[in-house]
């Protein structure tokens, strides 16, 4: 039904998501500006994307589209897997006995789910690229970890908080692999393609973000997500100007920061659980935020969600409360438009912290 569902969105006039990723692609590899397709879903990412969707562009439209809805599949449960596999510090595990965790986890986010397949979102292999980054942080291998986490700050700019993450831990040399990276992704391999052209694109796209000329394309804000959100929801004479937004996006980035004890672990389940925070603090900041982007907490909701099934007495008395209260906020958000989305996820913030300070802090 789900595939159904997402191809009569593919196949509609206009497409979905991923057929304007598709369209600027195409632009692209043609010398054309990728930012200007005509699409009523503009494409408002770096470069980098289009020059990784390229192979795509030469498909018939019916089997690209299968394969971005089975990849997304494929990674979703990948990275549930992959997060509660470090979490529980276990080599292997049966894997079989995650399927009833992950398919609660699924019906749960069942309508942020759904939002990213059937719009052809690109948050789910974000979202993977950040797990894998953190995977091989984990090995202790920075070349391969710096990689993976500059793809997603490629496609999207908001993995960028990971960076604090690092520089916590004192990671320099993954910091500085990153940006490099970063800007080899973003700006040298379009260049590569384009040459010069790339330059005249960037500030097209540049100043029509400067402008926000893209806003005028987007839905009206309905859902509070960001800190800046909710602060203009309680006193709406407040206007949300950019100086208001970056003072909110640091308060936020301050706090993730101090409930960050950085290395200071015997494996990795401490990392795990700071780097879900780091995840979930996403939304509080990225300045669009809609139900898809919901998804990077995932990897926060696969550690309750396993220690719901097999680790219960995980939760102290505290953690309950406010995992019944998460829940309750949560799925009222989604009943009432979304108003108390920005309290779900400080609670889910705040929960994830309580597991770590009263279960694994030395």
């Amino acid at each position: 039904m789900l595939s159904f569902q997402t191809f009569g969105r593919a196949l509609r006039e206009g497409g979905y998501d991923f057929t304007s990723y598709l369209l600027s692609s195409e632009a692209f590899w043609s010398g054309n500006n990728p930012y200007l397709t005509g699409s009523p879903y503009p494409y408002i990412y770096p470069l980098f994307l289009t020059v990784v969707l390229i192979p795509f562009t030469f498909l018939p439209a019916v089997l690209a589209d299968s394969l971005f809805l089975l990849l997304n599949i494929i990674l979703l449960f990948y990275s549930f897997i992959t997060v509660v596999k470090y979490y529980v510090k276990e080599k292997l595990l049966p894997v079989e006995n995650l399927a009833l965790p992950f398919l609660a986890l699924t019906i749960f986010l069942l309508e942020v789910i759904q939002n990213n397949l059937l719009n052809g979102q690109i948050n789910i292999i974000v979202l993977f690229l950040t797990i894998l980054f953190l995977v091989f942080y984990l090995k202790e291998k920075p070349i391969e970890s710096s990689i993976f986490l500059s793809m997603a700050i490629a496609i999207k700019l908001t993995p960028l908080i990971f960076l604090f993450f690092l520089i916590k831990r004192k990671e320099y040399k993954i910091v500085s692999l990153t940006i490099l990276f970063s800007f080899l992704f973003i700006f040298g391999l379009p260049y590569l393609i384009q040459g010069s052209n790339t330059v005249e694109f960037y500030q097209y796209y540049f100043n029509k973000v400067k402008d926000l000329s893209f806003a005028e394309n987007l839905k009206p804000k309905t859902k509070i997500f960001t800190l800046n959100d909710f602060i203009s929801f309680l006193i709406p004479v407040l206007k949300e100007t950019i100086l208001f937004k970056i003072l909110c996006a640091a308060a936020v980035i301050v706090i993730l920061f101090i409930m960050d004890k950085g290395k200071s672990f015997n494996g990795p389940r401490k990392e795990i659980l700071i780097f879900s925070i780091y995840s979930a603090g996403i939304l509080l900041i990225t300045p669009m935020s809609e139900t898809h982007h919901i998804i990077v907490i995932l990897s926060a909701l696969s550690i309750i969600t396993y220690n719901i099934f097999f680790k219960f007495q995980v939760f102290t008395i505290t953690g309950i409360i406010l995992l019944s209260l998460f829940i309750i906020s949560f799925l009222s958000a989604a009943l009432l438009n979304g108003t108390l989305y920005f309290i779900s996820f400080v609670l889910l913030i705040t929960l994830i912290f309580s597991i770590y300070k009263v279960n694994y802090d030395n």
